[in-house]
């Protein structure tokens, strides 16, 4: 693939699913916009990585619009990394299946639990630490748990949409760049807008 095929797609959904970052939704939403996102990519973009390097573009984003916070770039990239490895492991050969793409989904929601609360009590972060077992369970029923089930509805329009924008290529050659183009550079806008609002 062409660098540009490569970049272009990842940087377009993550900054797509960087806005729905920085937008006032519950966080299982946000979990079922990156299965949707990530399921877009992996069809446009099936190479091991490239879920990961979606899930940096949101972390950059979401730093950028509203500020750094550690505890928000684990849940994102938690989320990445854990659709990254089903992808290159177990379902490399398969972007477009739909029956794949519901079962790693919810998989996904599943995996990134346990990473995400581990990686947040290795970091020891006060929140996680002083909330124990109750805030574990808290998070699993309030968030997670409707991430699973909203992902059962993300993944397979994640790969119908990724189908088309695949079906894209056949238009015209600067149709699809224009397209990625115009997706990145709104979310941007919005983002600056924030940014903007912040330090002001």
């Amino acid at each position: 693939m062409k660098r540009l095929d490569i970049l272009l797609p990842v940087v377009m959904l993550g900054s797509l699913w960087g806005m729905t970052e920085i937008l006032p939704l519950p966080v299982s939403v946000m979990i079922a916009a990156g299965v949707l996102f990530l399921t877009i990519g992996r069809r446009l973009v099936n190479l091991p990585g490239s879920s990961l390097a979606i899930g940096l573009v949101v972390c950059l984003f979401k730093t950028y619009a509203v500020q750094f916070h550690y505890c928000t770039w684990g849940g994102i990239l938690s989320v990445a990394i854990s659709f990254d490895i089903l992808s290159s492991v177990v379902w490399k050969d398969s972007p477009i299946a739909l029956r794949s793409a519901v079962v790693r989904g919810a998989l996904t929601c599943v995996a990134a639990f346990f990473v995400f609360v581990a990686a947040m009590h290795l970091l020891r972060h006060p929140y996680w630490v002083a909330g124990g077992w109750e805030k574990i369970f808290d998070y699993a029923w309030r968030d997670s748990l409707p991430a699973t089930g909203l992902s059962l509805v993300a993944a397979p329009l994640g790969v119908l949409l990724g189908n088309t924008l695949w079906n894209l290529k056949q238009s015209p050659r600067r149709a699809l760049p224009a397209l990625y183009a115009c997706a990145i550079a709104l979310p941007w806008l919005v983002a600056t807008i924030r940014f903007f609002e912040r330090i002001s």
